[in-house]
């Protein structure tokens, strides 16, 4: 289902360093900015958001408050329209 997978092998410095971000976009032949990263702690969210991604943020680890530095926060993926997405892009 994925083009492109980057994992911590892949990477010499760990979220929430932005490379994995960093290598991801390069890889798909994008920039950072044009990208969205999902994430479900405050490490990835800054590791996200250093490599200058958009960031959505889901409560599955942790409660919205300590999420907060995303770009979004939600509980789930579910309802979640691709016009609400590109809001966060504007």
């Amino acid at each position: 289902m994925f083009g492109v997978v980057v994992c911590a092998n892949d990477v010499q410095h760990a979220k929430p360093n932005p490379e994995i971000y960093l290598k991801a976009a390069k890889r798909m032949k994008l920039s950072p900015k044009e990208c969205l990263a999902i994430e479900d702690t405050l490490q990835g969210i800054r590791s996200a958001k250093g490599a200058g991604m958009v960031c959505l943020a889901v409560t599955n680890t942790m409660p919205s408050y300590k999420l907060k530095e995303a770009d979004l926060v939600v509980a789930t993926l579910k309802g979640l329209s691709v016009a609400r997405l590109r809001q966060l892009f504007v």
